[in-house]
């Protein structure tokens, strides 16, 4: 009796601290408080709990409570055996956006929930709208200036941590870009598929996200028109990797050399690397259409 009232009041006292957690609900949970330390399976769903109170009777009573907790909406959370949460928000899916100053765009870095005003602004508003019933957590960790090295290294802190659910990388064109003086100064091909291989790999081993690669690209414009002697096979670097690594990919060169016909590059870009708003919201179109189906089978799940 005296054991079950120390576990009993362990885990009152472990609950009141940890008032604002993540439960992902699998098939026989139970809480532990740091997130990745749980496995993640294919089929969960993570929900924002902030509730400073759990009704339960003991260390076994809520361990049932929690293997039970499976009933749930938007309002609250009701396990089969009675106890309650006054306060919960379904977080259906969390999608990061990573890559350099395309992605960043302007963004608030003190705010992780700022989306900037580029690509991943538009992306989405245009999820939120077409899946108004789902709850996303949209997280921008692009970073002005980024080159394939750069992203790498901080990797681990603005990538695995985060532990997203779907992530899309656009980088690249800084890696020709900023070697372009003097031209003979590229960055080694093979350097820039290593640090982009590793990137991959460790989403791989390390995540159980869905892999969005963007392809890098470059409208026309006088002053940039060279670059394309060291950007091409950098881009043929990021479509072999594509194929080894990403679940979608969005071939962006292309697409803006295909909407150039119809407008002048420079509607699209007036740089020729950082999208307009035109530029942007098209992005946000092609990328609609490639997480839909991880959005939809998820749905699924």
């Amino acid at each position: 009796m005296r054991n079950n009232r120390k576990f009993h009041i362990f885990y009152r006292g472990l609950f009141q601290i940890y008032s604002v957690c993540i439960l992902r609900l699998h098939t026989r949970p139970f809480f532990h408080p740091c997130a990745a330390c749980m496995p993640r399976p294919q089929k969960w769903k993570r929900l924002l709990i902030t509730s400073k109170k759990f009704a339960h009777k003991g260390a076994k009573e809520l361990k049932k409570q929690i293997d039970n907790a499976i009933l749930y909406t938007t309002e609250g959370l009701t396990s089969s055996t009675g106890g309650n949460i006054l306060k919960t928000e379904v977080i259906f899916m969390r999608i990061l956006f990573q890559g350099d100053s395309i992605t960043d765009a302007g963004r608030n870095r003190a705010d992780k929930y700022d989306l900037g005003e580029g690509y991943p602004f538009y992306a989405a508003a245009l999820i939120k709208e077409k899946y108004p019933d789902r709850k996303f957590e949209f997280i921008n960790k692009g970073v002005s200036g980024d080159r394939a090295e750069l992203l790498l290294a901080r990797w681990q802190e603005d990538a695995i941590n985060i532990q997203p659910d779907v992530i899309s990388i656009l980088i690249g064109v800084n890696d020709t870009w900023h070697n372009s003086a003097p031209q003979t100064n590229w960055m080694k091909h093979e350097y820039f598929e290593y640090c982009y291989r590793t990137i991959l790999e460790d989403v791989k081993k390390n995540t159980n996200a869905k892999i969005i690669m963007i392809e890098q690209f470059l409208l026309y414009t006088d002053d940039k028109a060279y670059f394309r002697t060291d950007l091409a096979p950098k881009i043929e670097i990021t479509r072999k990797l594509a194929r080894e690594y990403a679940d979608a990919y969005i071939p962006m060169d292309g697409l803006f050399a295909k909407a150039s016909v119809d407008k002048e590059p420079t509607f699209w870009a007036e740089d020729g690397v950082h999208p307009t708003k035109a530029g942007a919201q098209l992005m946000a179109s092609y990328y609609l259409d490639a997480i839909s189906p991880f959005i939809d089978s998820f749905s699924d799940n």
